[in-house]
């Protein structure tokens, strides 16, 4: 960051053997200029020291560190044990990095500041010591800029005037001074906005963006002083848009301050939000707490309205819907002391708490439904998209339209709804808006599927719903745009879905007929004849001329079954042996020995 541009001239006469050797006059030595791009090192040094993640006391730790070493190399220490303080004059300078002193020490004293900044909450007495800091802060950018436009180049005198301008606004910003903090930053804006002109484009335009950031406020500031009355809502748009752009530590300064006045602007707002119209009835709120919570949730939205990024503003409705919930967790408990005081007059003040928690309810359940349009979207571009990682799939759109019809279901329920017949029609009207994209995406998951006729029949079914819900839109006296414009492309995509899969149909039906006729042949055994159709009509046993099989073909005939008898070991036959006839005795030697010839098993001699 240091460059360093020298020019000496130096004259020196040169003589030649014999010759007197003259000395002429040595023109006066140019001051040596140094270059150094402030806003280039500090933001350098901010990021790689804590300040990315707000961490005020590292980085002021690094400058500590930091000044001790350009010290010792430049042998300017204070000494060691007793104080004793180096004058620097800007006429001896002879080193860029002495330029770096003054700077290391405005912006050690500045992040000094700023952590007390954000222990001054708990600790007020540390505002004091803040603002001394701040002031000190100043002096040395001061000191930086005197340094610069002595010894420093042309550039970067501007570079520091232009620093300490931003520095000393940053105090008159602390201490109230509208006029005189504005004339600063303005000055310091011009010098930044010249400068991006030059060199380092990105850099200094950020610079000018942060100031443009507190000039804003000073200008709020200074409309709010010259009017008698109180805030509009147009100044605190004007606020939440500033503390939406005051991000980085150059306005971590400035975005504490629109923190406090944005919360001084709600009580002030909500002292004159005493009562709301809703449904023909005057509902009056007495309790300040839930006051300030409806202004916040109507804050919220108005953030949501502004913003491009789909998951940064449902990031913003979960902070809404807080809001709600602390409104209705307030009135709840309204209701239970009033009930334990005076239950004779609790009638009337609980009817109209009841009418509160009704607005809160339905407007609670209005922004769900516009959160879930909002996801639906999403969903819908990722179906779209087919090189997601993780593409959605029909059955989520579906799901989240079964949530949207229970939201409308649930918007029926609060007090005062059904009385108003208008607000009746158009939740009619969305209930069949979402039935039909619900019943179009079922379809698509069916076609997915490949499910034909069920997707059909529900793609039907979706231009059934979308023509009922043009027609109760047509009744309502106040219909947005865009809701009938999305009602009409979706008649047209089930209209075209239809035509798709009809056509579908007719193409496969051809090519299995086609298929079958291929097969067609008049050997071919598998055709039913004339006499197997007798009771259908049927063409093709005509055409042939075949009445009957001939020679028929062969049957499969049942087996005759076979038996066995498993009691014939188990039967005990009775003893006929007293109805055997007697046996007559043989004669003769051989007859009594072996008896042969007598029908006795002859016996072994043996």
């Amino acid at each position: 960051p240091l460059l360093v541009s020298m020019e000496v001239d130096d004259a020196v006469v040169e003589g030649e053997k014999g010759l007197e050797v003259v000395d002429a006059p040595v023109e006066e030595q140019e001051v040596p200029r140094f270059g150094l791009t402030i806003l280039s090192e500090i933001r350098t040094s901010q990021q790689q020291n804590g300040l990315r993640h707000g961490d005020y006391q590292r980085y002021r730790q690094y400058c500590s560190r930091r000044l001790r070493r350009i010290r010792r190399a430049l042998k300017v220490t204070c000494g060691r044990g007793r104080f004793h303080r180096k004058v620097i004059d800007p006429e001896t300078i002879k080193d860029g990095r002495f330029l770096l002193m003054p700077l290391v020490k405005a912006e050690r004293s500045w992040s000094y500041a700023m952590q007390l900044k954000g222990e001054q909450e708990e600790e007020p007495r540390k505002r004091f010591h803040f603002l001394r800091r701040l002031q000190k802060a100043v002096r040395w950018s001061e000191e930086l800029m005197h340094f610069c436009g002595k010894r420093g180049d042309q550039r970067t005198g501007l570079e520091a005037e232009a620093y300490a301008l931003w520095m000393s606004g940053n105090l008159s910003l602390e201490l109230e001074e509208w006029e005189g903090a504005q004339a600063k930053f303005f000055k310091a804006r011009t010098i930044y906005d010249q400068l991006s002109k030059v060199d380092d484009r990105v850099t200094y335009q950020q610079r000018v963006g942060e100031i443009d950031t507190n000039l804003r406020f000073c200008q709020y500031n200074l409309r709010r002083g010259d009017r008698a009355g109180g805030e509009t809502s147009f100044d605190n748009k004007d606020l939440l848009d500033m503390v939406k752009e005051s991000q980085g530590p150059a306005l971590d300064l400035l975005k504490a301050k629109l923190d406090t006045v944005l919360e001084e602007t709600r009580k002030r707002q909500a002292e004159t939000l005493q009562e709301i119209v809703w449904q023909g009835h005057t509902i009056p709120i007495k309790n300040e707490k839930t006051r300030v919570c409806i202004l916040r949730a109507q804050e919220q939205f108005y953030e949501i309205e502004k913003m491009e990024d789909i998951d940064r503003q449902i990031e913003t409705f979960d902070k809404l819907f807080i809001a709600y919930s602390d409104a209705l967790r307030i009135i709840r408990d309204d209701a239970e002391e009033i009930r334990k005081k005076d239950k004779q007059r609790a009638d009337t003040q609980i009817a109209n708490l009841d009418l509160l928690a009704a607005y809160i309810t339905f407007m609670k359940l209005q922004r769900t439904v516009d959160r879930n349009l909002l996801l639906v979207k999403q969903k819908e571009e990722q179906l779209a998209c087919t090189g997601e990682k993780i593409p959605a799939k029909p059955d989520d759109l579906v799901h989240l339209y079964e949530t949207l019809l229970q939201n409308m279901n649930d918007m029926r329920q609060p007090l005062g709804v059904e009385e108003d017949p208008e607000l009746s029609k158009k939740i009619t009207a969305r209930t069949l808006r979402f039935k039909a994209w619900r019943c179009h995406y079922l379809a698509a998951s069916y076609m997915a599927a490949k499910k034909l006729v069920e997707a059909f029949a529900l793609f039907t079914r979706a231009g059934e719903c979308a023509d009922q819900a043009l027609l109760h839109y047509h009744e309502c006296e106040h219909v947005e745009t865009s809701e009938l414009d999305e009602i009409h492309r979706l008649a047209n995509q089930a209209r075209g879905r239809r035509a798709f899969l009809q056509a579908k149909a007719f193409l496969g039906g051809s090519e299995a007929v086609s298929k079958g006729m291929t097969g067609l042949s008049l050997e071919d055994r598998s055709l039913h004849t004339l006499f197997q159709t007798m009771d259908t009509y049927d063409a093709s046993p005509a055409e042939t001329g075949r009445l009957v099989d001939f020679p028929p073909a062969f049957m499969a005939v049942p087996c005759k079954p076979l038996l066995f008898d498993l009691a014939w070991n188990s039967v005990e036959y009775p003893d006929l042996s007293s109805r055997a006839k007697a046996t007559q005795k043989g004669g003769g030697l051989l007859g009594r020995l072996w008896g042969w010839g007598k029908g006795q098993t002859p016996r072994s001699p043996w």
